[in-house]
């Protein structure tokens, strides 16, 4: 019978003709208008004729005849495929019999944002004064690999998750950002594994202290600085929250007068190069180095004279199992030397380094609490000190600082402490671990060690005080804020959640640092 009607409108007078042709009926009467539906009268009996889709003229149709896609600098698409979030680019051509392609939209050539599956164009011809058009679809699906739920546990090159997505949104607080120039790295305690690995939302143990390094080996271990995933939110949370608030606790032992981070609206220290807050409501977290921050040469070996200062001129910070701890270092050296760490645009982006603000230990602090690890007074019962029995790893690196009649000396070998309290080879001397070497710990009101470090973080109970940006002011006195006890103490006396003091300037053997990293 052919085609009626141009964009849905009906020819009347070309279907009632039609119909008339019909073998067997007579007599048709149109009684409907010029759309579908209409009802047409055959014999004296009415028939409602509907249609089921678009209503196409006769005539020519637009007929695509290439079509490429590639990536966006034009390359083709490697055989192997790309990964999901890759940027391609679609380019068609097509021609219409007896006339000429007037439009394509969207136009071509088209680059996708990464995310599309399929693309749809509408093609539009010119034949014989009319205008034809058609719809044709894309499908990008067979240019990407099958998701990878470890795609980005080793690539650097961007800020990403695990699965590789660089989406923002996709980065939450059980769906770490593995940032740029670091590596995803598991351990005995925590390990980068998705809950389900078509959904690709939700690392197993977001909670427990997931690392990552700047470094790594053929074998998948790690040579160079970690840091630990620290998982919170600025929200407040009530006790059934899985994740704690980001804020600062001023019922920690210690100073609890005129309390505050540092910023540069004084023109004062500044240990934070972004704004904190804004860092956690995007990735719902924050990196804190595992371990303090240790020596990366020799050059500026802690020495033997109560008198030395370590300076920032001539090494960087590291964190590192095993390293010499940078202690001798004043809160001054130590803002400087902390944003030296990880500052390399190259490397690391515009991701950077920074001294620990007051408010990140405290929001740490919450955190152990959060998984029954004491750490106030009453309750802890871990960390390096000379009156808790504790154990180091391995056989080398097994460094400590001796600090008493002697004065200062790094030594090596086999190192053994006691436990009980003062009975230590030598009651005039306090030992001072090199970074990481207690690997065990004990849940509130406990006796039973655990092996590794609370939430895989070391020494942040004893070993050294560390710096913080904190400030406080208690009448005119003034000065920058030391937490976490030291290594001549108790966890009874100066747990990891107390707060010490001190002038910028000072400098002395019990006293080091710790970094964080902050990813824009």
């Amino acid at each position: 019978m052919g085609s009626y009607g141009t964009n849905g409108n009906l020819d009347a007078g070309k279907l009632v003709s039609n119909l008339s042709k019909i073998s067997g009926y007579g007599g048709v009467t149109e009684t409907a208008g010029t759309r579908f539906p209409m009802t047409v009268t055959v014999d004296g009996k009415s028939f409602t004729i509907s249609a089921t889709g678009a209503v196409e003229k006769s005539g020519p149709r637009p007929t695509v005849t290439s079509v490429t896609v590639t990536l966006e600098n034009g390359d083709e698409v490697p055989e192997e495929k790309v990964e999901e979030g890759t940027v391609l680019k679609i380019n068609l051509t097509a021609n219409i019999e007896g006339g000429t392609i007037t439009s394509i939209s969207p136009s071509v050539p088209y680059t996708t944002n990464g995310t599309e599956k399929s693309k749809t164009f509408t093609i539009t011809g010119s034949a014989d004064g009319e205008s034809y058009s058609i719809e044709y679809t894309v499908q990008l699906s067979e240019y990407y690999a099958e998701p990878d739920p470890e795609a980005g546990k080793t690539t650097k090159s961007k800020n990403r998750t695990l699965a590789g997505k660089t989406d923002t949104t996709l980065m939450t607080y059980k769906n770490p950002v593995i940032p740029q120039g670091f590596s995803a790295i598991d351990t005995a305690d925590a390990k980068w594994e998705y809950t389900n690995e078509t959904t690709l939302d939700e690392v197993k143990d977001w909670n427990k202290g997931l690392v990552i390094t700047d470094g790594i080996d053929s074998e998948g271990n790690s040579t160079g600085n970690e840091f630990v995933w620290v998982p919170c939110t600025t929200q407040s949370v009530d006790s059934t929250s899985p994740i704690v608030q980001y804020s600062k606790n001023t019922t920690y032992p210690g100073l609890q007068t005129g309390l505050g981070d540092a910023d540069d609206s004084d023109g004062s220290y500044s240990a934070i190069p972004v704004t904190e807050n804004t860092q956690i409501n995007t990735y719902g977290g924050f990196y804190v180095a595992r371990y303090e921050a240790g020596l990366a040469s020799a050059i500026n070996d802690p020495s033997a004279t109560t008198t030395h200062a370590n300076d920032n001129s001539n090494t960087l910070p590291v964190s590192k199992y095993g390293s010499k701890v940078w202690n001798y270092i004043s809160f001054n050296n130590s803002y400087v030397a902390a944003q030296k760490m990880i500052n390399d645009s190259t490397t690391y982006g515009n991701n950077k380094s920074g001294l620990i603000t007051g408010t990140q230990w405290d929001t740490i602090m919450k955190w152990l609490e959060s998984a029954n690890i004491g750490v106030l007074t009453s309750n802890q019962n871990w960390g390096t000190y000379r009156t808790l029995t504790y154990s180091y790893a391995g056989t080398q690196n097994n460094s400590y600082f001796t600090y008493g009649s002697s004065l200062g000396a790094w030594s090596n070998g086999a190192f053994s402490h006691t436990g009980s309290n003062n009975s230590i080879s030598d009651s005039n001397k306090v030992y001072y671990h090199a970074s990481g070497l207690n690997t065990s710990y004990k849940l509130a009101n406990s006796d039973t060690p655990i092996s590794g470090y609370p939430k895989n973080i070391a020494d942040l109970g004893g070993n050294l005080w560390e710096w913080t940006s904190e400030t406080y002011t208690s009448g005119s006195s003034s000065g920058r804020v030391s937490r976490g006890g030291n290594a001549n103490g108790s966890a009874t006396g100066y747990p990891a959640s107390c707060r010490g003091s001190g002038r910028p300037a000072n400098t002395g053997c019990a006293v080091g640092f710790r970094v964080v990293l902050y990813i824009q």
